[in-house]
């Protein structure tokens, strides 16, 4: 994460392979692939930004660049499901797990009783500590300095004002995508 380009001279970033899990036999095979990484990392989806607050909508899930899994809490799958699912996992030692902002991501999750064991990186911290000079250190900057890359902005998702929604009552498709963008470019800064 050492400074970044004008955005101008960096070569065009392929698009990412975003695979929406919402099926016990999908999970299975995802939780398998999952379960044999070293390092994975995650991101939810909330209806909330205050994390203690936050119900979970989803988590995404990555571990190269371009490719990324996202697991719905409302979907077929339901919540219940996915939280066993995900708390053998979270909760290997030998897994580490890295995010960007993982301290949110961390709380919400310990609503749910599932305490991560090992977290490994964090690019929000890593921006801070190689960039202390900059203004803003969030995912969407970060992925326009580095990459030339246009985040989905989250209000194309929920609105804003009289007219925002909450992130449950999004079209799990378009939380795919923007989840699934996050884990992309957090694993690609990595």
């Amino acid at each position: 994460l050492e400074a970044a380009a004008p955005a101008e001279d960096k070569p065009q970033v392929p698009a990412g392979n975003y695979v929406l899990v919402d099926t016990d036999e999908e999970f299975q095979q995802l939780l398998k692939d999952l379960q044999n990484q070293r390092e994975i990392c995650f991101d939810t989806e909330t209806d909330n930004v205050r994390p203690l607050k936050a119900e979970l909508v989803g988590i995404s899930f990555g571990y190269e660049p371009q490719k990324a899994w996202y697991v719905p809490a409302h979907g077929k799958l339901g919540l219940k499901r996915l939280l066993e699912g995900i708390r053998p996992l979270f909760e290997n030692e030998k897994i580490g797990f890295y995010g960007h902002n993982v301290k949110y991501d961390y709380h919400v999750l310990l609503n749910y009783g599932i305490k991560i064991a090992n977290i490994c990186f964090d690019t929000i911290l890593a921006s801070y500590v190689l960039n202390s000079h900059q203004r803003q250190h969030n995912l969407d900057t970060l992925a326009l300095d580095h990459f030339g890359k246009v985040k989905i902005p989250i209000t194309d998702l929920i609105g804003k004002g009289k007219k925002e929604i909450s992130m449950r009552d999004v079209p799990i498709e378009k939380v795919c995508e923007y989840g699934c963008e996050d884990v992309d470019y957090t694993v690609r800064l990595k």
